[in-house]
């Protein structure tokens, strides 16, 4: 299926909407064809405000890199600020209260839920209107989720061959990585991957492996060699991707085990 170019900006054009613009939504229901891969993403720029329901069958990602908003629902008011990101499931009934404090840029994707896999789609469904902060995690979220958005945007612009299929995989991904944010929210003990860095790359995969291997007599050092770096090396890029010392990461698997085992040794 080929998925018809459609902008809801002029061509090499960011949207920046005007008062008129933002008062009147067009930020949030472009006014342009609904594509057929059922994919669009566009950048947002200016002083923004919604007031109303969104009215079709899109569900709708959010991302802030600069500026501040407030967006009122059904009772809650959620505040974005740089770096973070929102996710609106399709036919949410009630109203949106969307107010920028200041100038915001961002992104946003619109699209049709069936794109993505049944159990992902209802998942995110059943979260209705969520925000994350891209920056809390392990591993900041925020470069590779601007990332991928620009890496849309020109295949989207650009029409080579298979930009269709490309959206529809880097959305995708984004989905997943929306869940998951929301389901670790606050949690550190969740390794990270930071892609474009190929020692960051073997550390993190030492990390999965450890959390089935921690009960050897295993120093830092032959950690260290284990990925072909130095100690000092190790530790600073083991604690960018665990939020922790090696020592404390170990520790606290075995601290972990421990506890499971206890009840067992008192029966």
């Amino acid at each position: 299926m080929t998925c018809a170019k459609a902008f809801p900006y002029r061509e090499g054009v960011p949207f920046a909407p005007g008062k008129n613009d933002a008062s009147e939504g067009g930020w949030i229901h472009p006014q342009s064809e609904a594509p057929a891969c059922g994919v669009l993403v566009y950048e947002i720029r200016g002083h923004l405000e919604y007031s109303g329901a969104l009215k079709d069958d899109y569900s709708r990602l959010f991302v802030v890199t600069s500026g501040h908003l407030s967006w009122g629902y059904a009772g809650r008011l959620n505040m974005l600020g740089p770096d973070t990101m929102a996710h609106a499931a399709a036919g949410l009934p009630d109203r949106h209260e969307i107010q920028s404090k200041d100038a915001v840029f961002g992104y946003v994707i619109a699209y049709r839920p069936e794109l993505l896999p049944a159990a992902l789609q209802s998942q995110l469904a059943a979260l209705g209107l969520v925000t994350v902060d891209l920056g809390w995690a392990v591993v900041n979220q925020a470069r590779g989720v601007r990332g991928l958005l620009q890496e849309m945007l020109f295949e989207q612009e650009s029409g080579q061959e298979g930009w269709e299929i490309l959206l529809q995989s880097r959305l995708m991904d984004l989905a997943v990585r929306m869940l998951r944010l929301t389901r670790r929210r606050g949690r550190k003990d969740v390794p990270g991957f930071e892609p474009g860095s190929e020692s960051t790359d073997r550390v993190a995969r030492y990390v999965l492996h450890l959390k089935s291997h921690y009960l050897g007599q295993e120093t830092i050092a032959d950690a260290a060699r284990s990925v072909a770096l130095s100690p000092r090396q190790f530790g600073e890029l083991f604690r960018r991707v665990t939020g922790q010392s090696w020592r404390q990461y170990v520790h606290g698997l075995r601290l972990k085990l421990a506890n499971e085992l206890l009840p067992q040794t008192d029966r």
